[in-house]
């Protein structure tokens, strides 16, 4: 092998040597850049946990309101169905009532549903 040929063989050789050193040291600040942003990241959501906090017991306290107001809005229908109810049961006292007026008062036609 003449001088020449080695030459250009230890020019090869050192050439892919800093391009191997050269893409490790790219690689190495990638990786730290990487890892700079990824704690940024991390610190920026640290900051938020208050936040997610406080709107975590929001979020708690409108269910228990809301909670509430349905068990609220229960009794009140329970209310109703019996203010209903009692109002079913009067009206029906007032019609026998009626009907029993009806079948004393001569002025009524029995075979009538009407008064006269």
């Amino acid at each position: 092998m003449d001088t020449s040929t080695l030459i250009w063989i230890i020019v090869a050789v050192v050439v892919v040597a800093v391009l191997i050193a050269v893409a490790l040291a790219v690689g190495k600040r990638r990786r730290a850049a990487h890892a700079h942003r990824a704690d940024e990241l991390r610190s920026r959501a640290q900051h938020t946990e208050k936040r997610v906090v406080d709107r975590k017991v929001t979020a708690q306290e409108a269910d228990a309101q809301a909670q509430l107001a349905r068990a609220e809005a229960e009794r009140a229908e329970q209310r109703a169905a019996e203010a209903r109810h009692k109002l079913t049961e009067e009206e029906q006292r007032r019609n026998e009532t009626l009907r029993q007026a009806d079948e004393i008062d001569p002025r009524v036609d029995p075979g009538s549903d009407r008064r006269t």
